[in-house]
């Protein structure tokens, strides 16, 4: 019996953490994205990268606390490379040409399991196709935004997509050695 409610407080605690992480995480991007200008952007890349990224799957940290931190500085770098790809026609062209070769890369290896989110047969082929569909609604928002004179938008929608491809790679290259 006490073993019963020892198991009850851990589920607790687990479950209390994650959403606090999970609260802290969505007050550091509207923090960020109100300190530094980048409102929109914050807020875009945070909705396109868990999207895509939820099926998607690839490298995720062993732990809570490296997973926020590791996010943290995913999500900052994100916002820097959104901020940058939006400075010159080049940077542009560079940051759509990471997004062709991600997209392509993530449409051929996703889903990737892990051993925080192992997915068994019928769950690889729904993820795969979801992540499919998210990539090809992601490129025809990049495009739309880009066409109505948003590219802030449009350029999180394409980060988003490089740092899943990213994680992807990261994690096949783990799952590989």
């Amino acid at each position: 019996r006490p073993r019963s409610l020892l198991v009850a407080l851990y589920k607790f605690s687990f479950k209390f953490l994650s959403n606090f992480l999970g609260s802290v995480h969505l007050v550091i991007v509207i923090l960020v994205g109100l300190l530094f200008g980048c409102f929109v952007e914050s807020v875009s890349f945070s909705v396109f990268f868990s999207t895509i990224r939820s099926y998607a799957g690839g490298y995720h940290a062993p732990t809570r606390t490296r997973c926020f931190l590791q996010s943290l500085l995913v999500f900052l770098f994100s916002i820097g490379a959104i901020k940058l790809s939006l400075l010159s026609n080049y940077l542009l062209i560079f940051t759509l040409t990471l997004f062709l070769a991600s997209s392509v890369y993530i449409w051929k290896t996703a889903p990737i399991a892990n051993e925080n989110k192992s997915l068994d047969e019928n769950e690889l082929v729904i993820f795969r196709k979801k992540t499919r569909i998210i990539i090809i609604l992601d490129a025809f928002c990049s495009l739309f935004f880009y066409i109505i004179a948003l590219p802030n938008i449009s350029g999180a929608a394409m980060i988003a997509v490089v740092m899943t491809g990213f994680f992807c790679l990261l994690a096949k290259k783990s799952n590989n050695s």
